[in-house]
This record gives structure tokens, sequence and C-alpha cells, in this order.
């Protein structure tokens, strides 16, 4: 979508939205630290998918661990073809395609971040599933540096989490902005071709496509604590296009421009559309865990009983406690840890479910 021509800022309007803005990302800020932190995701929890605590049976939950792992590796295949040929896509505007356009459209910078979600997925997947069958004799040097990297790989389960939750609502957000408020200003000037192609489709509504499909199949919910991030994120791109207005004396988007007060009324709309669309993710990620039964699993986040809760803490690690008790895989012995896990998540479900539902969705 081209920006609009030169336009002179508005220095009150400028400053009023600043201001909401910063009071917004602030208060979003203080709801994380009064609602206290969230358990920590593990790293078998980027690899499992939504149905892998339904049955103990390692080979099927191996089985589904690798077909989430191909359709990452297959997500992240396509976004990258899609990256190689963004400077041969087409451009209406009589502009170069040059990085530096390419980077004004908080389009792509979702599609940048989304792909960083995604190869991390993938890794993460990858990372968890050659680590657990690489099963070695207790006591192997190698085989300690596999489960210390296990437990250093939290870092990256968090992060993806993290992602995660700012990928999904943005990309929801970017799709429906695109087709209810650009599209149809196009089309009314008579250049709906800026929309209705396949580099639009991919950017628009194949991958908010691919994102809804990961959240219906990993374990992962959106808590409420996680708006902070979402706000930031907008609002750092907000910032940026106003930096590059000053250099460039252009806007990527017409309702960003500062040059008038309507522009108080478009922001004030993007911003209650971005946090209705934060809440509405937040609200299907409460469905979520509660038909999955994800809001009894150790914290909510994992289909192990994690050792973040502090009432298991002296379960053992689940990567550590199957290392050295497996020499090959398919064994008796992972399936016999797959089912004492499930016995234990089973009896102590109903004790922990209100307090795990309070702790992601606070009323």
């Amino acid at each position: 979508m081209p920006g609009s021509h030169e336009a002179k800022v508005d220095t009150a309007v400028l400053v009023i939205i600043s201001m909401v803005m910063a009071a917004v990302l602030s208060l979003s800020i203080y709801l994380r630290w009064r609602l206290g932190g969230i358990t920590a995701p593990t790293i078998q929890t980027c690899a499992a998918t939504l149905w892998c605590a339904l049955n103990g049976a390692s080979r099927q939950i191996a089985i589904r661990q690798t077909l989430l792992l191909c359709f990452r590796t297959a997500v992240v295949a396509w976004m990258l073809y899609r990256l190689t040929t963004f400077f041969e896509e087409p451009t209406w505007s009589g502009l170069p395609v040059t990085l530096d356009w390419k980077l004004s459209f908080f389009t792509v910078w979702n599609y940048l971040l989304q792909f960083c979600y995604w190869v991390l997925s993938m890794s993460t997947s990858a990372i968890h599933l050659v680590g657990t069958r690489c099963r070695l004799p207790a006591g192997a040097s190698f085989g300690r540096d596999i489960s210390r990297f296990f437990r250093a790989s939290s870092g990256l389960a968090s992060l993806q989490h993290a992602l995660f939750s700012t990928c999904l609502p943005s990309a929801l957000l970017v799709s429906i902005v695109l087709w209810t408020i650009l599209y149809p200003a196009d089309a009314a000037k008579g250049h709906a071709e800026r929309e209705l192609n396949f580099a639009s489709y991919n950017q628009h509504a194949i991958n908010t496509a691919l994102l809804l499909l990961e959240f219906c199949v990993n374990r992962f919910v959106v808590p409420i604590q996680h708006l902070y991030l979402t706000l930031g994120w907008a609002s750092s791109y907000v910032v940026f296009a106003w930096v590059q207005h000053f250099s460039t004396h252009r806007w990527p988007y017409f309702f960003l421009d500062l040059s008038g007060p309507p522009a108080i009324a478009w922001y004030a709309v993007l911003m209650l559309a971005y946090l209705v669309m934060f809440m509405l993710v937040v609200a299907a990620s409460r469905v979520k865990a509660r038909a999955s039964g994800l809001l009894a699993d150790g914290g909510a986040l994992s289909f192990f009983i994690g050792p973040t809760n502090p009432l298991l803490a002296s379960s053992p690690d689940p990567v550590t406690a199957t290392t050295d008790a497996e020499t090959a895989w398919p064994s008796s012995d992972l399936r016999v840890v797959d089912d004492q896990a499930g016995e234990v998540q089973g009896q102590r479900a109903e004790a922990h479910r209100a307090s795990h539902e309070r702790e992601l969705f606070p009323r």
C-alpha cells in the first residue's frame, strides 16, 4: 500500500496520541506486574500437539510430534521462498521496491516476526524429538550434555510462547484492517489490484490461516499477561513510522497521518481494535484450555508435569528422568514413564484446575 504525500505534522495531535499510547502501554505493563507471572513452558510443550496428553503410547505421541515438525518445516520453507521473492513483487506507487520501502509497512514487520516464530518452533520441535530419542548409557558425557542443553533450552520455549502471543493477534488484526479498510479505500479509487494479488493473499490471508491452524494443534494459550508484548510491538512500529515520516515525508498508511485531528480518531479505533483482537484470542485460549484439559496440565502449558510448579518441585525432569532409563525407542520403559505421568496428572488435575485457571485467566 503506497504512502501518502507530504503533509505537515500537527504537534498537538502527535503529543496527544503519544500520551495515550504511553498510558495504555504502561497500564499493560502494570497489569503484567499485578497479575504476576505464568508458569514457564518447557521444550516439551513447544514440540507437543494438543492431543499428546490424551494417549500414553509413546509411538503415537512421537508420530504426532513428528507431524507437527513436518508442518512447521513446510511453513518455514514456504515463507523463506516468499521472502526471497520480496523484491520481485510489483509496486503500483511508482517507487522502487527497496528494503527501506518494504520495511515501512506493518504487514512486513509482522511477516518477518512470524518467520522468526516458525523457525524457532521448527527448531524446538527438532530439538525435542532428537534429544528424547537419542538414548545413551547412563553416565555418558554426551548424554549429560543433552540433559543440560534441555534445561538451558527453557529460554527458547519462553521466547517461542512470547512470539506466538504477539504474532497471532497481530496477524488477525492486519488481515482485518487490510480487507475492511485498505481494500475498500483502494477499490473506490479503482486500484483494487493492489490487494487482489497473490503477494497480498500470502501476507494477509495464508499466513493468518497457518497461525490459526497452529493455534488449533499446539499446546500454547495466550494469557492476558502477554498484552504488553502485543501493545509494545504495535507501539514500536508506530514510533518507527513517525520517525520515518520525518525522513521521507511519506506515511505508509493514510490512517497514520498526523496532519489533523481526525488522526486521533483513527489511532483510537486502531488501538481499540488491537485490544479487542487480543482479548478475543485470550477468550479463544480459555475455551481451548478448558476443552482440552490444559488447565489441569502442569501449569496449563505442558503435557508433562513440570518442575516449575512449586507443589511438584520434587518431580523428576521428564527429559532427564527418561534419558538414563531407555536405550532404544520405542521401549516399554518410555510407555511406563508416560503412563505414570498421565496417572499423576489425573490425580492432581482437579486440585490444581482452579488455581491454574486463576493464574492464566484472572478475573
